[in-house]
């Protein structure tokens, strides 16, 4: 296939991203301002040749040499710049860190105005959005409207979301955030961003003005499992029903995770009013009298 059977077979195929195909004899240029896009384009032709069992000759394929590639190279050098200095965190499942990196230097104006630009980029990639969220906590007020929406787009970032919201100083906005999230009914949200949305509730959120609707909302949410609400009701807090909803638990006589859980919760009950509210709970299992005998003597 080549010539212009070789063009109609590229120009059928709309969903390719660059601004224009130029065919000159049986040579063919992918122009685009966006160098992932001619990426994603490139690779997408490579597949739709290889479905026809034909290939690229790598010998002749190039990329091609722009007039702005200076300033290409000077937005890479700024963006290898910030890697650099970018904490470096890795955490297990319950969110404790095992290992801290932490760059102190200040971020220039040059390399906060590049964060700034991600941020406005409605088609934020996920590394630059990971970089955002690195970086941009002490200036949480500039990132924080995006927050949703990279929360959305990309799920798996959602522990990287937990440590920005541990560090951003307004617990509302941050708040503010969580709930957009959990109002959003058509939102698919899965069980681990629940747990993340619950561990931020109990290291930031508990004492802001929107606590009781988030622990609401956090129970009832449709797409809650028994360990996001295990999670919830492992917060030894005694506000905003969380007793009551503990009880309701504990008093069910089951021996599962939701009634361990609660147990657990009510650590925060001082010890007489615990060994009363989780006699009933003790005598259901052995197990659950296991627990009851850790949390007791806590």
């Amino acid at each position: 296939m080549i010539g212009n059977d070789f063009l109609r077979f590229i120009e059928q195929f709309h969903g390719l991203r660059s601004n224009a195909v130029v065919r000159f004899m049986d040579d063919f240029v992918l122009f685009s301002d966006s160098r992932r896009d001619l990426r994603h384009d490139f690779i997408t032709i490579q597949r739709l040749l290889g479905e026809k069992g034909l290939s690229l000759n790598p010998n002749k394929t190039s990329d091609g040499v722009r007039e702005n590639v200076e300033l290409e190279d000077a937005i890479e050098d700024v963006r290898i710049q910030l890697l650099q200095r970018r904490r470096v965190v890795v955490t297990d499942y319950d969110g404790v860190p095992d290992e801290e990196v932490e760059v102190e230097q200040d971020l220039s104006e040059e390399e906060m105005d590049f964060l700034r630009g991600l941020l406005q980029q409605d088609d934020i990639e996920e590394e630059d959005a990971e970089l955002v969220l690195a970086l941009m906590a002490e200036h949480a007020e500039e990132a924080i409207d995006r927050l949703a929406d990279i929360a959305r787009r990309f799920p798996h970032l959602f522990k990287n979301i937990h440590s920005f919201c541990l560090e951003a100083g307004d617990e509302e906005a941050v708040a503010e955030f969580v709930l957009e999230l959990l109002r959003d009914n058509d939102a698919m949200i899965y069980e681990f961003q629940l747990f993340w949305l619950t561990h931020i509730l109990e290291d930031r959120l508990l004492n802001t003005t929107s606590a009781a609707e988030i622990i609401d909302r956090l129970n009832n949410h449709p797409h809650a499992t028994s360990i996001s609400r295990a999670k919830l009701l492992e917060i030894p807090d005694l506000r905003y029903g969380l007793v009551e909803l503990r009880d309701t638990h504990l008093g069910a006589g089951q021996s599962d995770w939701l009634s361990w859980s609660s147990a657990v919760g009510h650590r925060g009950l001082n010890m007489i009013d615990r060994r009363h509210r989780l006699g009933y709970f003790a005598k259901a299992s052995n197990y659950n009298k296991l627990v009851f005998d850790i949390v007791s003597k806590g």
